[in-house]
């Protein structure tokens, strides 16, 4: 006859080899899902009213996002170091790009002409003939100083003021130059929907001359990294309810609701995993009416294929009683 402890042990590693082949199914399945999710997820660039424009959004594998950046010239070195100590990690990037097109205009007339408070006398020649002749200052630049506004043209928006260029021919130093302060501000809103999904707009504007001017937007993107699963330790409560057999003759029916702690989970995020592993608990049987110990190899959470839960794992169970008796159970369980 097969010792009890060794029918334990048959019992567990035929468990524990099920939850594996079961779990290397389940993660080629979904990296599967994952690339083919990435390569169709790309929502595009679009412009709305008052210059704010929803960016280009994609999903990037963490290598990726390291191309994205270095493709833009953004060094991500000293923003990891910074966020070691703040114990967060970069989720996503977003590039905003706004031209302005620049001018190159000739023959310009003057802005305004305002007259030189010390004007230059009339320039006389002497002739040969020993007549003098007046020099005519036809466009009055000896006797006026010259200014001219200077605009920043903006592709389908108002030009933003610059500042002021004056010339004074009646001056050694003829020129003066105003450049007028300028304040730039990008503003940016960030949106997730009920799958997690990131949504960012933007709206980029330079304040001048004391207005505000807001500029369209030639290029938006944010790439955030696709969340992907990991192992992680992240002990939680389960309560659960398991249905078997004594493994022991004489062979019964058995019942044990249960309370165990799950030491380690698979997944996405902590709160939400697609497997716990080593859940480890007390459970009392109905039929037998006693305490038991209960242990849960891997739980698979299928409630996230089921509507209005997203929390409901099912799993094998090994139970043994007070008296060594071995329990080969099955059932349901819930994160507290």
């Amino acid at each position: 006859m097969i010792p009890t402890q060794w029918k334990a042990a048959i019992i567990i590693g035929v468990i524990v080899l099920l939850a594996a082949m079961g779990f290397m199914l389940k993660y080629q399945h979904d990296m599967i899902q994952r690339q083919q999710f990435m390569e169709q997820s790309v929502v595009q660039m679009k412009q709305l009213q008052d210059n704010i424009v929803r960016a280009q959004s994609e999903y990037l594998s963490k290598k990726d996002l390291d191309t994205f950046a270095k493709q833009n010239a953004i060094d991500l070195g000293p923003i990891r170091e910074d966020l070691k100590k703040l114990g967060a990690t970069i989720d996503g990037i977003a590039v905003v790009v706004a031209k302005t097109p620049g001018e190159n205009v000739t023959n310009i007339q003057s802005t305004t002409v305002v007259p030189n408070k010390q004007p230059i006398p009339d320039e006389k020649v002497k002739c040969s003939d020993g007549s003098t002749v007046t020099c005519p200052d036809t466009f009055g630049y000896l006797h006026n100083t010259q200014e001219l506004k200077l605009d920043e043209p903006v592709t389908n928006a108002k030009p933003i003021p610059w500042g002021m260029v004056s010339f004074s021919a009646s001056r050694e130093k003829p020129w003066d130059l105003v450049v007028l302060p300028r304040e730039y501000s990008a503003t940016t809103v960030l949106s997730v929907n009920a799958d997690g999904r990131h949504f960012v707009h933007n709206q980029l504007s330079i304040k001048s001359d004391g207005k505000t001017y807001t500029i369209p937007i030639d290029h938006n993107e944010f790439a955030e990294v696709y969340p992907s699963e990991s192992f992680s330790f992240s002990p939680r409560l389960y309560l659960g309810a398991d249905f078997g057999l004594y493994a022991n003759p004489p062979i019964s029916f058995a019942a044990v609701p249960n309370l165990q702690l799950a030491i380690f989970s698979y997944g996405k995020t902590k709160l939400l995993p697609v497997w716990t592993f080593l859940g480890v608990g007390l459970g009392y049987e109905a039929e037998h009416k006693g305490i038991n110990l209960v242990i849960s190899p891997a739980n698979f959470n299928i409630g996230q294929y089921i509507p209005f839960t997203s929390n409901l794992f099912v799993g094998p169970t090994v139970g043994i009683d007070a008296g060594g008796n071995i329990l080969v159970l099955g059932g349901i369980r819930v994160g507290l």
